[in-house]
């Protein structure tokens, strides 16, 4: 007499459609690695690997079960231009970080394609004019918004993931732009005198502080970016831009900020790209015009398991690297039509 099963014995049915248990029937239960070497068609188990039931179908192993792909991702977005100089005495702020989103998925399936985007850093304003916002990073359900751009002369600085610094000139200062919560902080404000050198711009907003207010003659600092270990060491990104002073420039945020610029007709440093850095502001002592500098584009970074793969459509250009039992994957190029899916390695 043979048994199955778990309970009281049961006597082995003489077919199949004679099996009934009222407890439960225990499966093999194993990893992708202890699979039969030549298996029977129609053979069934429990893969620990997937944690997930599969079938050998007479070719290959499929499954029979919903497979969840356990991934972690950072998305940031384009970082944020500085606005342009061209009058006596005129600074602009630095532009924001872009917006900074860690997130843990656990509804990621197999063989489906999602939707990714890395938004470009924002371009410098001309004379008189703000830089413009960072384009928006994507993937899956989270979206990173771009950094704002900074403030020059009268005109404002703008909300953003990271807000941009404010800009100042004769007589006129300008406040920071305000941060997405969850995403970045508010960028610093613009501070004018009449007809000063003292004029100075805000430090642009980064992902993990505010960028610091200007101050008399020295650029307001950029804020700090955030770190995160995904890639398997601490890095970290998403600075705000220094602003612009008229004796002393404000430093780039830790995590790509470019500094601003300092005294007669200094343009500030691009965010450096795929951080979503801000751009440093700009100085002027007369009229000539200096444009704004460009903010840093974004990044998309995805780890899973090594048990699964992602592949990328024609647009994405990416890089891959085994950190620990993860593969990471880090997007430094992507467009609106651009997807990724996930397989089985």
């Amino acid at each position: 007499m043979a048994y199955i099963g778990q309970g009281a014995p049961q006597t082995f049915p003489a077919s199949v459609s004679d099996l009934t248990l009222t407890t439960k029937l225990v499966l093999p239960a194993g990893t992708t690695a202890q699979r039969p070497a030549s298996p029977a068609a129609g053979s069934v188990r429990f893969n620990t690997s997937f944690s997930a039931y599969e079938g050998y179908d007479g070719t290959a192993w499929v499954f029979l079960s919903d497979v969840t792909v356990p991934a972690e991702s950072l998305v940031i977005a384009g970082g944020g231009g500085s606005g342009g100089a061209g009058s006596l005495n005129t600074r602009t702020g630095g532009g924001g970080a872009g917006g900074y989103v860690e997130t843990t998925h656990s509804d990621l399936f197999l063989n489906t394609s999602y939707s990714l985007t890395v938004g470009a850093g924002g371009v410098g304003g001309g004379r008189f004019l703000a830089g413009t916002s960072g384009s928006s990073s994507t993937l899956f359900n989270s979206t990173a918004v771009g950094g704002g751009g900074s403030g020059a002369y009268q005109a404002d600085a703008l909300s953003g993931g990271s807000g941009g610094g404010g800009g100042s000139a004769s007589g006129f200062s300008v406040t920071g732009g305000a941060g997405t919560s969850g995403q970045g902080n508010a960028g610093g404000d613009g501070v004018a005198y009449v007809n000063s050198t003292a004029n100075s711009g805000g430090g642009g907003g980064g992902a993990g502080a505010v960028g610091a207010n200007g101050a008399s003659g020295t650029g307001g600092n950029g804020g700090a970016g955030a770190a995160s270990s995904i890639t398997g060491s601490s890095v970290t990104r998403a600075g705000g831009g220094g602003g612009g002073g008229g004796v002393a420039a404000g430093s780039g945020g830790a995590g790509g900020g470019g500094a601003g610029g300092a005294g007669e007709n200094a343009p500030g440093a691009a965010g450096t790209a795929n951080t979503g850095g801000g751009a440093g502001g700009a100085s002027s002592i007369n009229t000539t015009t200096v444009n704004g500098s460009s903010g840093g584009s974004g990044v998309v970074i995805i780890s899973v398991p090594s048990e699964f793969t992602a592949s990328f459509s024609a647009g994405v250009t990416q890089t891959s690297a085994t950190v620990g039992s993860n593969t990471v994957y880090t997007v430094t190029a992507a467009g609106a039509s651009d997807t990724v899916t996930f397989g089985v390695a």
